[in-house]
């Protein structure tokens, strides 16, 4: 540093250096140079190295993942921390509650962005309440600006999780220490095999005698909803909680050697819960972010958002023409919607908190949704006025699954109960099991499956009473 006369003090076991240069101390921990050298250079007013000016900054590749990764929670649709959003490149660019410029083509000091970055007061640097950005990540940040805030992609509103290249997931376990929660289940479209959602994997197996047919990887965290879709491919929705969401199609056929999924759709936080219209042309997906968005499964192009919801979507259900659209929410409301042209057509709102999980019924003029007051409740879908309830089904109603003449209600004791149109339980079963927190029905054979929050999975058939707990899941030692 110079000539800078500099004290050493120990605070809490850690040694802080004070530096201290024309009337003004910084304490900067040794292991922290970077947050020094930042906050030397806005001191002084003086630039930082122009290390990569030669080098073309782009926004999708150099800016966009870390604005997603350090600042879309706490300034995106879901927050907007002193109104300012970095969700979208147009966002971006628009002033918050301070009225300045966030940025200012070719020039990073006068750009209100760039000087948050720099600022050597944590309470108001940015990121808050995180490490300071690494002076190569600034530097970035300078060189975009100064090459005039380029941006290199076809949509300026766009969310900008779908602007970042995917790159690849962790590989999961060969081995699992210890069963985890299952969030996922699904029936292979010829009812013989079942899948499972993993930690950054989807695993395939036999009914029959359970044995492993497929591990298939490169996928997120975790898997919160999976649908088979046609022969030999599946739709997954999942992510990072707070940090990624992923939709896509895993074509089981695939080449070993193959780069991995299809990717549909990522968002800022994860996806919850997908639907497929009738026809495997439309799909809806939604989750933490609020959003319900509509995606053409061929092209990937998303054709609307819908944006009704003040929480977490968790269930979604097209009737059986693919004309409407019902949603269930933490905002403890359930919705539908035309797909056609995004407009809502009734809310629903006769349940005491979240909602969970929505069905349609008979003739698509019924739907059910079962939530957190432990009852599922049935309703018009035009007027959205309640018909009647049904409870004392073990406690919250977390999945519905239609069945011919009703639905299956799996709940927080573990059990799937058979509701018929009439709102009578017309059958039970109780596996010794925790919360049930998926479920899978192959109207083929009539089979269901449920998921445990244990890692287990009980599997029963309609008209039936037995049913099966010993089906191997994940890999265990």
């Amino acid at each position: 540093m110079g000539n800078w006369p500099v004290i050493r003090r120990r605070v809490r076991g850690i040694r802080f250096d004070y530096f201290r240069w024309s009337g003004v101390s910084i304490a900067v921990p040794p292991f922290r140079p970077v947050l020094l050298t930042l906050a030397a250079a806005a001191i002084a007013g003086t630039a930082l190295p122009h290390a990569v000016e030669a080098e073309e900054v782009l926004f999708s590749r150099d800016i966009a993942p870390v604005l997603v990764q350090k600042c879309v929670t706490c300034h995106g649709p879901d927050k907007e921390k002193g109104g300012y959003r970095v969700d979208t490149f147009s966002a971006l660019n628009r002033a918050g509650d301070s009225g300045e410029e966030p940025l200012i083509a070719g020039k990073p000091d006068q750009s209100l962005l760039f000087q948050l970055l720099l600022e050597p007061d944590e309470d108001n640097r940015m990121p808050q309440k995180d490490d300071p950005l690494p002076v190569d990540v600034v530097e970035k940040f300078r060189s975009w600006i100064g090459q005039g805030c380029r941006f290199d992609g076809a949509d300026p509103d766009q969310p900008l999780s779908g602007l970042i290249a995917p790159a690849a997931h962790p590989a999961p376990p060969e081995l699992y220490p210890h069963a985890i929660p299952l969030l996922s289940v699904a029936w292979m479209k010829d009812g013989r095999r079942y899948a499972v959602g993993g930690q950054h994997e989807v695993i395939v197996r036999e009914l029959d005698n359970g044995s492993l047919v497929q591990r298939l990887t490169n996928l997120p965290e975790r898997i919160h909803a999976l649908l088979p879709l046609g022969d030999d491919r599946l739709i997954y929705a999942g992510g990072a909680p707070g940090r990624a969401g992923e939709l896509g199609i895993i074509d089981l056929n695939a080449d070993a050697g193959s780069v991995g999924p299809r990717v549909l759709a990522r968002s800022h936080d994860t996806f919850l819960t997908v639907a497929v219209a009738p026809g495997n042309e439309l799909l809806a997906v939604g989750g933490a972010d609020k959003w319900i968005r509509l995606i053409e499964i061929v092209s990937g192009r998303e054709l609307r958002q819908l944006t009704h919801h003040a929480d977490w979507v968790l269930g979604l259900a097209f009737n059986a023409d693919g004309s409407r659209l019902a949603s269930a929410s933490r905002d403890g409301t359930a919705r539908v919607f035309d797909p056609a042209n995004g407009e809502m057509l009734a809310a629903f709102r006769g349940h005491e908190g979240a909602v969970f999980d929505v069905a349609w019924l008979g003739d698509q003029s019924m739907a059910a949704s079962g939530g957190r007051d432990g009852k599922v409740r049935f309703w018009k879908a035009v007027g959205a006025t309640q018909t009647g309830d049904v409870g004392g089904l073990g406690g919250e109603v977390f999945k519905l699954r239609p069945i011919e003449g009703g639905l299956l209600a799996v709940c927080a004791d573990g059990g799937v109960r058979q509701l018929n149109a009439e709102r009578k339980i017309v059958a039970s079963w109780l596996p010794k099991l925790d919360a049930a927190s998926a479920v899978g029905f192959h109207a083929g054979t009539g089979l269901w499956m449920s998921g445990h929050l244990s890692g287990a999975v009980a599997v029963g058939r309609i008209g039936e009473a037995e049913m099966r707990t010993n089906c191997p899941t994940l890999p265990l030692p």
